[in-house]
């Protein structure tokens, strides 16, 4: 008996040390960040919605490595009417070098604006941004992960999409913004996306990429002085969880990074609790970097599964990122479509290869693609595109009506699904791809035999 006990000991001792050195540069390899220095120059401007409504909005901004007085002049388009709000200075001190971030909150009437940023003699050019009239509506664009390891199309993709959807009141971000947390990566984000968030309001949680690795949870500080968000998260996430209102909405934002433990996952679930049964709105909403249900090939979604897949129950909407594919899926309840609805989405050029799950409504694999959501008092309705060549790939519906019944559609008249061999596959025959393939093909079967009958 002994001996059977010790050889089950030494294989998992065996398993757990090949687990670890095979994924030891995943979890714990650290990329340098390269000494530098802050010139006195306003940049990294991101706009924020703010805690007091719709009309409510945040500025940050990055401006040296000392502290000066640092204001926003606020003018209504046309006018030379100007008002100053003025703006707090924090130091934040990273592995290779200091920065000032400042921030400023201000609510204003629906209406187009142009402002100006100070630091002392320092000024920064106008911007121009728009409050949306309050129609009781809310409009987002929902972007996945993105990592840009070099200049590419983000630029181009998010100037499309806010083309494309001017209406949009914000842009939702689903986390792995930048692909590390370095100086550098920090500047090829704004370099990627210019102005346009310092025009637009973006709503952020963290992902795993925004975190030091090898370092416990904890998230580069660049982070939250860079994206807003208001302090009513739960106990020991220290407020990278949140919550926001809108007409008709209550957006969760959850921290999934930081639920690697017992204690912070079970404050994060107790407080998810309490801010879904309090929703004063008629929707509920929830963004989070990690998936309830992985969808990547040799992923596990553990802790989302334990602690949130039963609070997540009373939602409406799930939008995840991380696996870098697209997934679909209603939740199912004695074999008719229900909420809550959950989204995977990615932005990212990156792909990883896909479960291709049978029990998946819809999915592309090997595809960049965004959504486009609108909250109206009795209505959800989600688009999703392709970035390649902006044609409709998705559409659902989630309709409440008087008796409260929830009613869930989705377009079924729409092309064949893209299940591409990601670039970085090609070519490759590994046991990864041949999973992939096999998957592919018995998903299209199910799909086939389902439409025959």
């Amino acid at each position: 008996m002994n001996k059977k006990y010790l050889i089950i000991s030494l294989t998992i001792i065996a398993l757990i040390t090949a687990l670890c050195i095979f994924r030891w540069k995943a979890w714990f390899g650290k990329i340098t960040e390269e000494p530098y220095a802050v010139e006195q120059v306003i940049d990294r401007v991101t706009m924020g919605m703010g805690t007091e409504g719709i009309n409510s909005r945040t500025i940050t901004w990055r401006c040296g490595d000392s502290l000066t007085t640092a204001e926003v002049h606020i003018r209504p388009e046309n006018l030379k009417e100007i008002q100053t709000f003025p703006a707090k200075g924090t130091p934040v001190k990273t592995q290779s070098g200091t920065n000032v971030y400042y921030r400023a909150d201000f609510t204003l009437p629906q209406g187009s604006y142009q402002y100006q940023l100070t630091n002392g003699e320092t000024v920064s050019p106008w911007y121009s941004f728009d409050i949306q009239e309050d129609h009781g509506k809310c409009n987002f664009l929902v972007s996945g992960d993105i990592q840009d390891i070099e200049h590419h199309i983000t630029d181009t993709v998010f100037r499309m999409m806010l083309h494309r959807h001017p209406n949009a009141d914000f842009v939702a971000l689903l986390g792995d913004v930048i692909r590390r947390p370095t100086n550098e990566y920090w500047h090829l984000w704004f370099h990627e996306i210019d102005s346009l968030c310092a025009t637009k309001p973006f709503v952020a949680t963290c992902g795993n990429h925004e975190f030091y690795k090898g370092k416990g949870h904890e998230l580069d500080p660049r982070w939250n002085h860079t994206f807003t968000h208001p302090d009513n998260g739960p106990e020991g996430n220290w407020s990278n969880s949140y919550y926001l209102d809108f007409p008709n909405m209550r957006l969760i934002v959850i921290d999934t990074q930081r639920m690697r433990g017992f204690k912070t996952s079970r404050n994060t679930k107790k407080w998810l609790q309490k801010v879904i049964d309090e929703n004063p709105c008629r929707f509920c909403i929830v963004m989070m970097h990690h998936p309830i249900q992985a969808q990547s090939l040799e992923r596990v979604s553990f802790w989302e599964r334990l602690y949130l897949k039963k609070t997540l129950s009373k939602v409406d909407l799930v939008l995840q990122g991380h696996d870098h594919s697209y997934a679909r899926w209603f939740t199912k309840k004695h074999k008719t479509d229900t909420t809550p609805l959950y989204i995977l989405t990615t932005n990212s050029d990156k792909h990883y290869l896909s479960r291709c799950r049978r029990s998946l409504d819809r999915m592309a694999c090997g595809e960049r693609v965004y959504q486009y959501v609108e909250v109206t008092e009795n209505q959800i309705h989600i688009s999703t595109y392709l970035v390649s060549d902006l044609s409709l790939y998705d559409e659902m519906w989630i309709t409440r009506g008087e008796d409260e019944e929830t009613i869930v559609l989705s377009n079924n008249e729409l092309e064949e699904e893209r299940l591409l061999m990601p670039k970085n596959y090609e070519g490759k025959t590994t046991l990864k791809t041949i999973r992939y393939k096999r998957s592919c093909e018995l998903r299209e079967q199910a799909l086939k035999y389902k439409q025959c009958n």
